[in-house]
């Protein structure tokens, strides 16, 4: 990606470096945001209030994050339960081939090789059902200690939660109040993908070009 700059159209508004912009910290960017938008506020006529699409998409995030931060308490504790009963568990190992074994093994051809693999070996018989019953075992315990379910349920509500963040990254910015949203989700959520910095950039273009108007 060409190291460019994207001059804001409105007078006085700084130029944004699309590598500085990546190398920021998640506060850095959120500040960033906030400075492009203090200028233009300061002489903008008070409006009263409404709620914007972003307003409102906002509001879903808040909520969803809020449900998402409320769902790992319990995925923790059930996750340390279940560990406590993986570590009562003994998982199999293979037992060493013996020097003769290992001998022959390195007087095999390349054409023996299928045969050997497919030859009766009791020793890893034995040793591929004490793992089967390791891992059922293991499974068992995911289940009796609710990590399984809680698991699908924290995967799901998360993916509700990246579903609704994308959703105020993708609504383009027109006024100087969705950009403020945007940071606000952004200090939460931390939008960090290089393709991400294209809309905020886009945001901030789009919202400079009209002076920062409501």
């Amino acid at each position: 990606m060409p190291n460019n700059s994207v001059r804001a159209a409105a007078e006085g508004m700084p130029a944004i470096n699309r590598r500085q912009a990546l190398a920021m910290s998640a506060g850095g960017l959120a500040t960033a945001i906030t400075v492009l938008s203090v200028k233009p506020a300061a002489a903008a006529v008070v409006q009263p209030a409404k709620l914007t699409k972003l307003a409102r998409l906002e509001a879903i995030f808040n909520e969803e994050w809020r449900k998402h931060q409320e769902s790992l308490p319990a995925y923790d504790a059930a996750e340390r339960a279940y560990y406590a009963k993986l570590g009562r568990l003994v998982r199999p190992t293979m037992a060493e081939d013996t020097p003769e074994e290992k001998a022959a093994f390195q007087k095999l051809t390349v054409g023996d090789l299928r045969d050997w693999a497919n030859r009766p070996n009791p020793r890893r018989a034995e040793y591929n059902a004490a793992l089967r019953a390791y891992n059922r075992a293991a499974t068992r315990a995911r289940s009796t200690t609710g990590l399984a379910k809680i698991d699908r349920d924290c995967t799901l509500q998360l993916d509700r939660t990246i579903e609704a963040a994308n959703r105020v990254l993708h609504c383009p910015a027109h006024t100087i109040e969705d950009l403020v949203v945007k940071a606000r989700v952004h200090r939460v959520w931390e939008f960090g993908n290089e393709g991400d910095l294209d809309f905020i950039i886009a945001d901030i273009v789009r919202v400079a070009g009209k002076g920062g108007a409501a």
